[in-house]
Formats: C-alpha cells, sequence, structure tokens
C-alpha cells in the first residue's frame, strides 16, 4: 500500500465518523485492489481466429490481430503459419505440424490461391485451374492433364465470361492446345482463347474442325489434339470426323 492510501485509511479510522462511513471506505478500498489484480483482459484471448469447420476465420489487419503463430493474408483474414495447425478445431494454431500423427492435412498449411489436393499417393497443396500463377509447378496434377501457365481470354465461356477481373493480364492454371480435361461447359479451363472438343482444349481457330467430316490421313487443318478418325456412331461406317486423339 503506497503512503497516500495508508493516510487516508489512518485519517478515516481515527477521526470522528460513522462506523457505517468507515465501512464504506474499506470496502471501497477492496474493491480498487481486486481491480487492480484483475488487471486488463489477456490480449491472448480476445486474438483473431483462424477458419474451422464451423466457422469463417476472423478479419484481420494486420499478424498482430491473430492468435499466436497465425498471419493475416492479403484477403484480410486469419490464416495458420507454415508449419502450425489447429488440430482440435478450436480456431488456433497449437500443434507443430509432425507432432501429432493426426494431423497432416495440407488444408492447415495451404497458402493463399491453393487447395488441397490428393497427388501421388498423399496430398499437395496447389493451384486449381483458373488460379493464378507464375510457374507451371505450381498448378495441380490433372491426372495425365497438360498443363501450363498463361493468361486465359475472359470473353469466352457459357454466359461469354470466365469471370476474371479486368484487366485480365494474369497468368493462370491452364490446359494447352491438345491437353485433356477442359470443361464442356465454360472452356475457360483452356489457355488463350481455346475451346473444348469432346474434353481436349483446341484453339479457337480450329474450333470449326471439331467432328468435321475428313478424309482417312486429313491433318485435320493442322490442329493440334484432332486427328481424322473413323465415326461409325454418325450412322456410316466408312464416314470420318475430326476427333481428339
Amino acid at each position: 500500500m503506497d503512503a497516500d492510501r495508508f493516510d487516508t485509511l489512518a485519517r478515516a479510522l481515527f477521526t470522528t465518523r460513522s462506523r457505517r462511513g468507515v465501512a464504506r471506505l474499506l470496502g471501497g478500498m477492496s474493491l480498487v485492489g481486486a481491480l487492480a489484480q484483475l488487471g486488463t483482459p489477456d490480449a491472448a484471448a480476445v486474438c483473431g481466429k483462424v477458419r474451422t469447420t464451423k466457422r469463417r476465420a476472423d478479419t484481420c489487419k494486420t499478424s498482430a490481430d491473430c492468435c499466436a503463430h497465425a498471419r493475416c493474408t492479403s484477403t484480410g483474414r486469419c490464416k495458420c503459419k507454415a508449419a502450425w495447425a489447429d488440430c482440435n478445431d478450436d480456431g488456433r494454431c497449437e500443434t507443430a505440424l509432425g507432432t501429432e500423427a493426426n494431423c497432416h492435412e495440407c488444408r492447415d498449411t495451404c497458402e493463399e490461391f491453393e487447395e488441397c489436393r490428393p497427388e501421388f499417393g498423399g496430398k499437395q497443396c496447389c493451384r486449381p485451374l483458373g488460379e493464378i500463377c507464375t510457374s507451371i509447378d505450381q498448378c495441380c496434377f490433372q491426372g495425365g492433364n497438360s498443363l501450363s501457365c498463361r493468361t486465359i481470354a475472359n470473353t469466352k465461356g457459357a454466359l461469354g465470361s470466365c469471370g476474371f477481373l479486368e484487366p485480365n493480364t494474369q497468368t493462370r492454371c491452364c490446359i494447352p492446345p491438345g491437353g485433356k480435361g477442359g470443361s464442356e461447359v465454360a472452356n475457360c479451363d483452356c489457355c488463350g482463347d481455346g475451346v473444348v472438343c469432346f474434353g481436349t482444349c483446341i484453339t479457337k481457330a480450329c474450333e470449326t474442325q471439331c467432328t468435321r467430316s475428313c478424309e482417312p490421313g486429313s491433318n485435320c487443318g493442322g490442329c493440334e489434339g484432332l486427328t481424322c478418325q473413323p465415326a461409325p456412331e454418325q450412322g456410316d461406317e466408312n464416314k470420318h470426323r475430326c476427333l481428339p486423339a
């Protein structure tokens, strides 16, 4: 107790005043002491948490707003730092990866733009088709597809647009001409102005060659990914059309 508080208490006890007044003074000082012991709320108790199976990640402005071992992403949400994970789904990154056998899901450590995909007998963080990339190594392996990291034209797709923000100049994970796996609906998985012909990406200039009648041995206009093949489903056993190899 400091000198000023001691003097105040002494005056209250040894000067003429009612018992009720002394009781009020002592009670007030006890409350002050209790509040002082409580102090300010623990900052860790109100820190921003990461995404769980039941709630979105908390918003943040800097990594200091997030709980321990978490960082603030460019989208303004808290996320576990690399090598740390939320194993008990409480929104806190309390477990160093590799220390618990049941905590190796790559979703805990995938960076922005990435997804957790099963690849080569395990799990890997990678960027799906249509996502921004700077190298083909960042793109998800598409089960045998050819992949590339190029620009994708925005003026195509089921509704005339792939939905990329303009100016659409960023390179993205995509399927080059001759590669398989493009969406039949949007064509937006194909690099550049590419379109889909029965699951294979071809250039826009070759769109008219898809299913076009051809003579055996024809090169189908030199279109990559198309060859002249028998097409008995057209009703003529001798009919040939340009189709994906």
